[in-house]
């Protein structure tokens, strides 16, 4: 007995899930990179608010200066630190 396969004869709904306009989305690893990312960014806003907070004194503590926190605000948070 012979087997039809025919992509019309089969319930198959690939093209609306793993392939479509969008296929590299779906490839293995790319949400976890992209909630990554986001969490890295989300990480970077905290700690650049928590770092303008702090005052004179505690600049000193850590060894930076006022000129080198406005630069760190200046960045993007998309943007890693300019090196120092």
């Amino acid at each position: 007995m012979a087997a039809l396969h025919h992509r019309s004869l089969t319930n198959s709904q690939t093209g609306l899930l793993w392939g479509g306009p969008f296929p590299a989305l779906w490839r293995p690893g790319v949400l976890r990179r992209a909630g990554a990312t986001l969490r890295l960014w989300r990480r970077r806003i905290g700690d650049r608010h928590r770092l303008a907070e702090l005052g004179e004194r505690d600049l000193r503590d850590i060894g930076a200066t006022r000129a080198e926190v406005q630069a760190e605000m200046a960045t993007p948070f998309w943007r890693a630190a300019p090196p120092r």
